[in-house]
């Protein structure tokens, strides 16, 4: 009965359709109207201890009827212009785009949930709330389970309720991936780029290496992205109209976006600067009655959470695990620090050779500014040095974007013609500023790299825009296509779920698939599954350490016990 969710936001895009002649803008309305209806049923069916099959059912099937309804009442009122052809190069980068969506797609359904956070908390608390019938919380030594960021797991909860498993779970971050290069695209048109330039955003986008190996995992970074993308574009749709049709929809997916991810804090604090004196000077005292609803809606949606934390630490947002990332002091020597060591271990690559040399450009560069490259005020986990699984979605580097990022960036600044586009360099300062406050705020981390793919995928938008109209369609073309190639070996080689070799998720076991990312474990696991039905248990009780395995054994209960 999974279907009806999706029926929901079909016959909803369907609907607004008729009413806008924006495909893409459609498409982002009705992720919103979705994501919102996600929230609301979670919080009140569990307020009943009704986030059961049943109730679930029931609430996507009247759902899904209303836009329905709507659809086959509403006449189209607005004509539909005349469609310019595509070129040979826009279809070619289409085709592109659409070969990486496809195969990533095709891996979130072969592969089951096995990312190291998921197993801990993301898919154990989804687990937890589908046989506690509520999102309440409950005794757990894995406090991360209770005290961070829902949004995604609250839709992988109605999945995977309504599944009776857990084989969609990958789908909500391939979803935000399609919406993310969607939503870039639009971000594109905003900042001056034509079609060419919003294509060449929207590929850039799909071939970000940590954003192909993110998307068919159960990690929320790329949820939070799209839902950071969504609110940027709303917010400077209502500069332009201060309209409700703008301004809720900003308010939603802000609200939506601190609900996924508690970076997007940081990364969003910027942009609602930006607006606001954007606002102020475009509409002074008009802006705001709208940017006080844009956080009234954000901030109810996000108080239930907001309560259920506070009456367990007293501290709306998460306390007792978050602390230790934080930098314990905040000066230009942290930010310098800290921006070198993420900037270098974001060049990164499957080559050791160069990545000793980059190590060295890190120390040589900290030696030059008297800094401690292993300063455990702005340092969380092991010393600088980069990960020997270049493959994998917690440490892969993203090499080419950087170099876009700031090959990009001297072009623009030293082209008169590039300047003269007056979106972009606020919004360069901007999607900048978020990243340099992310470096202020956050200790250096071997597994970083992954809470930067917001920011890169915000940086793509300017990267296609200035690209498409430095050069000639034809060089440009064969510069996405280099991008293109260079991506490939993290759509084939993805460790966690390759889609080759001997281990690839087509011929291993799904239930094995689910320890691929800690082989070890699984025959104790399945001992102990053993013992439990040897004994016929019948109420099961956990102690754990903060960052045990937990979610295999709900899979592996669930096998044995049919």
């Amino acid at each position: 009965m999974f279907i009806f969710p999706i029926l929901h936001f079909i016959f909803s895009y369907l609907y607004l359709n008729k009413l806008n002649t924006n495909r893409r803008k459609t498409f982002l309305y009705a992720a919103t109207i979705w994501g919102f209806l996600i929230v609301i049923s979670t919080e009140i069916l569990s307020i009943f201890n009704a986030l059961t099959f049943p109730f679930l059912l029931i609430f996507w099937i009247t759902a899904s009827i209303i836009p329905c309804v709507l659809f086959l009442k509403t006449p189209s009122c607005l004509h539909k212009k005349n469609k310019i052809p595509f070129y040979i190069s826009e279809k070619i980068s289409i085709g592109m785009i659409g070969l990486i969506i496809i195969t990533v797609g095709m891996t979130a359904f072969f592969a089951p949930p096995n990312n190291w956070d998921s197993m801990t908390y993301h898919m154990s608390r989804v687990a937890h709330w589908a046989q506690n019938h509520h999102i309440f919380y409950y005794p757990t030594a894995i406090i991360r389970q209770l005290t961070y960021t829902p949004w995604a797991e609250f839709a992988i909860t109605h999945f995977q309720i309504l599944n009776h498993n857990d084989s969609l779970a990958n789908f909500i971050q391939w979803f935000s991936m399609l919406g993310s290069i969607v939503g870039v695209s639009l971000l594109a048109e905003y900042l001056g780029a034509h079609r060419w330039g919003q294509i060449i955003s929207a590929l850039i986008t799909a071939t970000i290496p940590m954003g192909i190996l993110q998307g068919s995992s159960t990690q929320n970074d790329y949820v939070g992205a799209f839902w950071l993308i969504c609110f940027i574009y709303f917010s400077l749709q209502s500069l332009n109209n201060l309209k409700w049709i703008n301004i809720i929809p900003a308010g939603i997916t802000l609200g939506l976006a601190l609900l996924t991810k508690g970076t997007l804090y940081i990364y969003a604090l910027p942009f609602c600067l930006w607006i606001f004196f954007s606002g102020i000077k475009i509409h002074k005292w008009k802006i705001f009655k709208p940017l006080f609803c844009i956080l009234i809606i954000a901030l109810t949606i996000n108080s239930g959470y907001y309560i259920r934390n506070y009456s367990l630490t007293q501290h709306v947002l998460p306390s007792k695990e978050s602390p230790s990332i934080k930098n314990e002091n905040f000066t230009l020597s942290t930010l310098l620090s800290n921006t070198i060591r993420n900037t270098i271990f974001e060049l990164g690559t499957p080559f050791e050779r160069i990545n000793h040399l980059l190590e060295q450009t890190a120390l040589k560069l900290h030696n030059t500014f008297h800094l401690d490259i292993t300063d455990s005020r702005t340092t969380f986990g092991h010393k600088y040095e980069f990960s020997k699984h270049p493959f994998h979605e917690d440490h892969t580097s993203n090499a080419i974007d950087i170099l876009l990022i700031l090959s990009t960036f001297f072009i623009f600044i030293f082209s008169k013609h590039q300047r003269q586009l007056k979106n972009v360099l606020p919004y360069f300062i901007t999607t900048t500023s978020a990243f340099l406050l992310f470096c202020l705020l956050i200790k250096w981390q071997p597994w970083g790299n992954r809470l930067h793919l917001p920011i890169l995928i915000l940086y793509a938008p300017f990267i296609g825009t200035i690209l498409s109209r430095l050069f000639p369609r034809k060089l440009t073309l064969l510069i996405v296509i280099i991008i293109f190639l260079f991506s490939l070996p993290w759509l084939i080689f993805n460790q966690s779920r390759p889609l080759i070799g001997k281990n690839n998720i087509f011929t291993i076991p799904r239930t094995q698939q689910y320890f691929t990312n800690r082989p070890s474990l699984e025959s104790p696991y399945r001992q102990t599954i053993e013992y439990i039905q040897s004994e016929k248990c019948t109420q099961i009780g956990l102690i754990l350490s903060a960052d045990t395995w937990e979610y295999p054994l709900w899979v592996l209960t669930q096998e044995n016990f049919k």
